[in-house]
């Protein structure tokens, strides 16, 4: 499979999508001049629009990387 093909099945989350795994995911913008490309979300956070392209700005998880607070001996 190409790479082009293979991204485009990636799953990708929208904006006010609550976010099922922590970790880094890729910022995809639209018409967008935004430097922003990669973003740290952590599981139960909802993903936000951006200040210029709005809603159409998608998400995709490039790394799964647990957050300190998901982690039992790290809670109270």
């Amino acid at each position: 499979m190409n790479r082009a093909r293979k991204v485009l099945q990636q799953p990708q989350w929208k904006p006010g999508d609550a976010i099922q795994e922590s970790g880094v995911y890729e910022v995809v913008h639209n018409n967008c001049e935004s430097e922003v490309e990669q973003a740290i979300f952590i599981a139960g956070q909802k993903l936000p629009s951006c200040h210029t392209c709005g809603s159409r700005v998608r998400f995709r998880l490039r790394r799964a990387i647990p957050s300190i607070f998901e982690d039992r001996d790290f809670q109270k």
